[in-house]
Order: C-alpha cells, then structure tokens, then sequence
C-alpha cells in the first residue's frame, strides 16, 4: 500500500511516499521517497512537474539472488539437462523464478504473475505475468525427473563447495505432512507422470495425525548449513531402512567431495544406525563416522558414575559439558567413546520424566475408581481409551498396566516400570557418543556431534511459513513433489549461500535480518507528467541496506 505522510524535522514538515508491505505477519514500511516541503510541492503543481505515476518494485532480493544463480551456473546447468525448444523462459528460469518467489514473498503459482510483475524480474525476463500461470509451471516441472534431479545435485556440487570446510558434514531426514488424500492416487491410466506412491502414513514429526507424508533426506555442510544433496522418498520408510539409497545417492559425487577434502566425518542421529549402514559409510564413501548410540542398548555405560566424568567443554553459548572416553567395540569395529553430560539437560529431562510419571498414575487411579461405572464396562473400548491417554502423557515406557476380568467385573492393575525408569533416570543428560576417526580428540568429538544443529536448522529453515515454507504443498503427484522439494531446497541453498558471502564479509546479520533487509530495498519508476519519461531510483536505504548493496555489487542491475 503506498501513502503520503509527514515527518517534523527541526521544526519544519516534510512530506514523503510511503509503501508498507507484510513481512512476518506484521504491516512494516519498506520504502519512503522524499517529496520535500508543503512549499515545495505546491511548486510542482503549479509548475505541473509532479510525477505522474510512481511505481515501487522489489529489487534487493531478486537482484541478488540473480546474482547468485550466476556465479554457481543455476540456470545452465539445469537448462542443460532439461533442454526443451526455444520459447518462452527456460525450466533453469522457471525454477529460479519459483525460489526467488518463496524467498522474497511466497505464493501458490495462481499468484505468481502478479507478484513477478512488482518486481524488476519483469525487466529481465521478457515474459507477460499471465504466462506464469500454474499449467505451465505443472508442463516445465515434468521436465525434471527423478535422475536429472540427481544429476543436476551433482552437476552443482562443485560449484558450491569451492572454498567451503568439508571435514565434517551432517545427513539428517525429516518429514512433511500433506493434504493428499486417498482419491488423488487414482491412476485409471497408469501413467507414470500422475503416479501418487510416496505421500504415506507414518510418524509424522510435525505431530499432525491422521495426514499422509513425504520423507525428505537433507545433507548439509557444518558451516552455514549448505544443502549439497537432498532426496524425497516415501514417507512410511524409517530412517535406518532409507540410509542405504543415501549412501547409494552419494557413491558416485565421492570424487567430487574427495578433491576438495580428503578426511570427511559424517554426522547423523541414532535413527540410522545399523551394522550394516556403519560399515557402507567407511568402505563404499569413504567417510569416517561420528553418531549416537541408543542408551537402552548399553546400560553398561550409562552406569559409570559422573565422578569418571574428567573432560570439560564448553560450547559457544557458554554451557558446560563433562564427559568420560574410553574404547569399545560397536557395529563390529572398535570406536572412540566419549559419553558427554550436560546438568541442565539433564534437570530438564528428569522434570519432564517425573511430570509424565506423575500424570500418567494419577489418570490410571482415576481410571480404576470409574471402572465398572457408567461408559467404563466395555473392556475393549477402555483399553484403547487407557493406552491413548498414557502415549499422550508420554509415559508409555514407564509404567506398567493390565485390565483384567474378574467375574462381572473389570479389575485394573498398575504400577511403576522400575526397570525402564531406572535407565530413563542413569540417562539423564547423557549422550553416548562413537566414533571410528582417531584423529578427533575428545572435546572434539562433543563438540562436533553438538554442531549437528545446523542441520536441523536448515530443516526448521525449510518449515519457517514467512521465508521458503515447504508446505502447504499445492501438488500430489510423486513428480511434482520431487520438483517442489527440489525449488524449496534450492532455495535454501540461496539462503545459505547468501548468509555465508555476508559472514565472510564480516557483516553481523542473521540469515532473517539478511533477507529482511533485502527485501526493503526497492527500485522506483517515476513517470513525469510534462516529459512522460520514466526515471528510475533507488529508493532510501538503511545503513545495514547499503552495506548489502554495495557487497553484493547490485548496482549492475538498475538499469
């Protein structure tokens, strides 16, 4: 919305042009242009010299991001494996479009034109805004298959890992929830291109039941969480099933990672261990492992007593972590072990341990006073009543309950699971660390598994419903839901990239603030009444703005 309003400086009123735009759910001024005094304007009226039109356009964002695509060859490469005829924009400049609009201000691709026409993309790409219309975004995006995804992944990898630290790399996969429903997977004709197989049920980490999913596998760099390979895959896999087709993904990019960096150490949660996965990582890429055990499977070590504990660490934000190493042989190799403690984690774990405890025995008493009472006599249905209320309180695993016949009556019988506690209890605030590189001393070995962060990050990046936002998913089939998971990664990538220039540049700005700022950067077109010649301007900028203007050179795209 663009307004006229007022500021009193020393005394005097001044006029400007304001636009305000909606930027994380808040209404904030994005551009003012100085009209000057009352005096001022008036001059213009009589002198008929006032503008005609003023148009305001994004420029910051887009430009930048353009500039990007350019330097890690976006467009080309994807242009060269998804060669269609010459017309109209290419699939490299569909995709880039699309990423540069979830960004700068996401939209289902029905809006995608009339956002394309406020901004100076228009300027670039000689296409009408109707032509950015959901079909033919739906026609490009059948372009890019399942291997070509692949192949353009590698094809950039080079590009993206110039001069960034590959010692250490972080895989973790995630989950998205859909509103696929089960008419979408009607395929009368079989055809490939309107196949609905990956959305499935399963445990989804967005804790919205009742809803099908698709997986997405993520593996990123330590610093600043550049994507360097993803890849969607049905979402009723588990983790440790699906690590497989990762490592099967990753064998044939092992000279690619190998030139940059000869000693890489992946990074990944529990859920992926498994003999054979640990074996895979070290014969077939050549990667040294670093991970979690589950503390259920080794008791013996979650015994040791805190007295042991002799390494002290502190991360970044100042928090203190003790730990004890030692060697043991884990997935059949003998491993560094270093089992970290943290005393905050650890009062939070058993404050949330105690709580469950605690509600789920005072549901059991209530159940068993209102047993054989009214709406309490169909066995069947209280058993699922009681395990749906106890997995709710998160205290399936601690305590342990059975509903028996007697006679004419229910009789329900309840208690502590002592056994399961007791681990719960010794576990607290631990983390059983492993791994099979001997060149990483203990402190790094906590360090590094601490820094798996920044995959999650990027993942919660990815989820963030003002910059990128994955979902809601305005696609089902299979094909479409890989393109759509390519853009939004893709543009993470920028993010990444972008955050990573500013860093090394050494401008203190977060990866929100970067984009914030960018997107407040506009470009005027100012049509004169008498001339009808339009002038073009930047419009003010901040001085974190200009900074960024200058730094990312995009003074090159005014024109």
């Amino acid at each position: 919305m663009v307004y006229l309003f007022s500021k009193i400086v020393k005394g005097k009123k001044y006029y400007y042009l304001g636009e305000n735009k909606s930027i994380g759910g808040q209404s904030r001024r994005i551009s003012e242009t100085y009209l000057g005094s009352a005096d001022n304007l008036k001059k213009f009226l009589e002198n008929d010299s006032l503008p005609k039109e003023v148009e305001s356009l994004s420029f910051g964002l887009p430009a930048t991001i353009m500039n990007l695509s350019e330097e890690i060859d976006f467009v080309k490469i994807i242009d060269s494996n998804c060669p269609k005829r010459n017309q109209g924009l290419s699939v490299g400049e569909h995709i880039l479009i699309d990423l540069i609009n979830r960004i700068d201000e996401q939209q289902s691709h029905n809006k995608l034109g009339k956002w394309f026409s406020k901004t100076i993309l228009r300027k670039m790409f000689k296409v009408k805004d109707s032509y950015l219309s959901s079909q033919n975004y739906w026609n490009h995006w059948q372009y890019l298959n399942e291997e070509k995804i692949e192949n353009i992944q590698k094809e950039l990898l080079p590009n993206l890992i110039k001069n960034v630290d590959l010692s250490q790399i972080f895989y973790d996969p995630t989950n998205f929830s859909t509103y696929i429903e089960d008419k979408h997977k009607d395929n009368p004709k079989n055809m490939k291109r309107h196949a609905v197989s990956m959305a499935k049920y399963g445990k989804p980490k967005s804790g919205i039941k009742g809803l099908r999913q698709i997986n997405l596998a993520l593996l990123v760099t330590k610093d600043f969480g550049i994507p360097l390979w993803h890849k969607t895959y049905e979402g009723n896999i588990n983790d440790v099933t699906f690590f497989k087709n990762f490592i099967n993904s990753l064998m044939d990019k092992i000279e690619i990672f190998a030139k940059q960096c000869k000693n890489i150490t992946i990074t990944f949660d529990k859920g992926n261990n498994s003999p054979k996965n640990i074996e895979r990582v070290g014969k077939d890429l050549h990667f040294y492992v670093l991970g979690s055990l589950v503390p259920s499977q080794h008791i013996d070590l979650l015994k040791i007593p805190l007295s042991k504990f002799d390494i002290e660490y502190k991360n970044s934000e100042g928090n203190l972590s003790r730990g004890h190493a030692l060697r043991k042989e884990v997935f059949g190799k003998s491993c560094k072990i270093v089992i970290s403690y943290n005393e905050k984690t650890a009062y939070n774990q058993k404050n949330r341990t105690e709580r469950a405890l605690a509600k789920a025995l005072k549901y059991l008493k209530n159940a068993k006073e209102k047993l054989n009472g009214p709406q309490w006599t169909d066995r069947d249905k209280i058993l699922i009543r009681i395990a749906t209320n106890i997995s709710r309180f998160y205290a399936t695993k601690f305590v342990k309950w059975r509903l028996v016949k007697k006679g004419k009556n229910l009789v329900l019988n309840f208690e502590e699971n002592k056994e399961e506690l007791s681990i719960a209890r010794d576990s607290y605030g631990k983390n059983i660390l492993f791994t099979d590189n001997n060149s990483l001393s203990n402190k790094d070995i906590i360090k590094a598994y601490g820094d798996k962060d920044v995959v999650e990050r990027s993942i919660r990046q990815l989820k963030n419903k003002h910059i990128i936002s994955y979902t809601p998913q305005y696609c089902w089939t299979d094909e479409s839901s890989r393109v759509h998971a390519f853009t939004c990664v893709m543009a993470l990538l920028f993010c990444s990239l972008l955050k990573k220039k500013v860093a090394e540049n050494k401008i203190d700005l977060s990866r929100e603030e970067i984009i914030n700022n960018l997107a407040g950067i506009r470009q005027s077109h100012i049509l004169m009444s008498k001339s009808n010649k339009i002038h073009s301007t930047i419009e003010k900028m901040s001085p974190p703005q200009k900074s960024l203007y200058s730094l990312l050179n995009l003074k090159k795209y005014e024109s």
